[in-house]
């Protein structure tokens, strides 16, 4: 999932050519900011209208992004046990966050969704990627192949910035809490 393409070779087709992912996004009274948004990206195509109403925009991308690596790496030749996920994320649902702040101030509190609170939440992505079945171990990605627990988000303790090295650590460092690799 990236501002240049989505899958591997859109994303490799932009980069050999040269693309980039990065426009203006002017709002009123703000200084224009370059941003580089994930475009092309229909959250309602991918998951229908239901699910994708109940998934923040960073939990959609999330999921896409794991279903896109997973068809990508192919048969992994492993037990489901010995498969798990660790997503790292310094925030949750911003996108939630503004709609609500937006709501509350234009039509009041009792107009706020009920789901903001768990859609907003720093977890939000790893929750949507790892939902879990009726079977209850078993993590089923969206519908697709499926995960065993642990899984699990990282959220670091000292910044955004490290939150991508914590869960590094987290899935393949020495002294990692993942039991999976002390098998």
């Amino acid at each position: 999932m990236s501002s240049i393409g989505v899958g591997v070779d859109a994303f490799w087709d932009a980069l050999a050519n040269g693309v980039s992912g990065a426009s203006v996004l002017e709002l009123e009274g703000e200084p224009p900011t370059p941003v580089c948004r994930v475009k092309d990206f229909d959250g309602e195509a991918l998951f229908g209208r239901r699910d994708s109403r109940r998934m923040d925009r960073c939990a959609q991308l999330a999921t896409a992004a794991a279903q896109l690596a997973l068809a990508d790496a192919g048969e992994l030749g492993l037990p489901h046990e010995r498969i798990g996920a660790s997503i790292g994320s310094a925030h949750g649902g911003m996108s939630t966050l503004d709609e609500a702040y937006r709501t509350y101030f234009e039509r009041g509190s009792d107009r706020v969704s009920p789901f903001m609170i768990p859609l907003a939440l720093t977890n939000t992505a790893c929750a949507a990627v790892t939902a879990l079945s009726l079977s209850g171990r078993t993590v089923r990605i969206r519908r697709g192949r499926s995960v065993s627990d642990p899984a699990w988000i990282v959220v670091s303790p000292d910044s955004a910035c490290t939150t991508g090295s914590y869960t590094r650590r987290s899935a393949n460092g020495p002294r990692s809490p993942n039991p999976l690799i002390d098998r």
